[in-house]
């Protein structure tokens, strides 16, 4: 029999009640006192399992309330918490006058790292994402505010003394870096490296292409003047020459055999 049934029997008060109870109970055969008893004996388990129930009821409800006030603490006891604007400044986000000092920027900086890093009890009240993003931007905007990054998702204008930071030797920047910061080393010498050897590549291939091709025009060149002269060589020989019917020269080279027979034409033809 469950608890439901058990309710459902009428509550019979037993012999021990105060008020004299029993005098309301009609006594009508000898089976009645029997009758009663089992009666309140039900009465009596189901009033100890409720009380059960109800005091598993509020324990539970205790330690929701514990947790919940716990909770509430925790966020309370946060000395800074993350601005609900949409676009938060760099001060805002830090809790500081624009007149902040260096100084206080990186103590400020510190403590909040320490408050808002996803693994912090703070941190854990929040989404993973929520955290995530809460931490990301109290990064960029310290280095907003150390004048390394530039204006984003409309955070306002760096330090007034950023452009002085900003000609300050390695060193000093160097040294006034905190240790919590882990914003990745400026890369832009890589990049100049990698784009200075791609020029010095180019050039060398424009280079090369034109000795090439000045190296072959110089050698056609000089196959044209060798050609150049011994044709002329060839012409200027007396055995090469042949001398037409009206005298005038001619530059055809003729065999040897030939150029004999049209000498010896020619004596005939002139006459002694």
């Amino acid at each position: 029999m469950n608890i439901v049934d058990l309710v459902k029997f009428d509550f019979v008060p037993s012999g021990a009640d105060a008020g004299g109870a029993l005098s309301s109970v009609p006594r009508t055969s000898p089976g009645s006192a029997p009758r009663r008893g089992y009666n309140a004996q039900r009465s009596l388990l189901c009033a100890f399992t409720c009380r059960k129930s109800f005091a598993r009821y509020f324990a539970s409800a205790r330690s929701v309330q514990a947790a919940a006030t716990g909770s509430n603490a925790g966020m309370s006891s946060n000395p800074y918490p993350f601005p609900k604007q949409a676009n938060p400044t760099p001060h805002h986000i830090f809790h500081l006058p624009r007149g902040a000092t260096q100084k206080d920027i990186k103590a400020r900086y510190f403590e909040l790292v320490r408050i808002y890093h996803p693994d912090s009890a703070i941190a854990r009240h929040h989404p993973p994402d929520v955290a995530q993003a809460h931490f990301q931007a109290i990064k960029r905007a310290y280095d907003i505010l150390q004048g390394r990054g530039a204006l984003v998702d409309g955070m306002d204008a760096p330090h007034p003394t950023a452009g002085m930071r900003a000609r300050e030797p390695p060193s000093a920047r160097a040294r006034r870096r905190p240790y919590f910061d882990d914003v990745k080393a400026d890369e832009r010498w890589t990049e100049r490296v990698v784009v200075g050897g791609l020029l010095l590549t180019v050039i060398a291939l424009f280079a090369q292409t034109y000795a090439t091709k000045q190296q072959a025009l110089s050698e056609a060149a000089a196959r044209k003047r060798s050609a150049r002269r011994e044709a002329e060589a060839r012409i200027g020989r007396p055995e090469d020459l042949v001398l037409g019917h009206d005298g005038i020269s001619s530059d055809t080279a003729l065999p040897s055999s030939r150029t004999q027979s049209s000498t010896n034409d020619v004596s005939r033809l002139n006459g002694p």
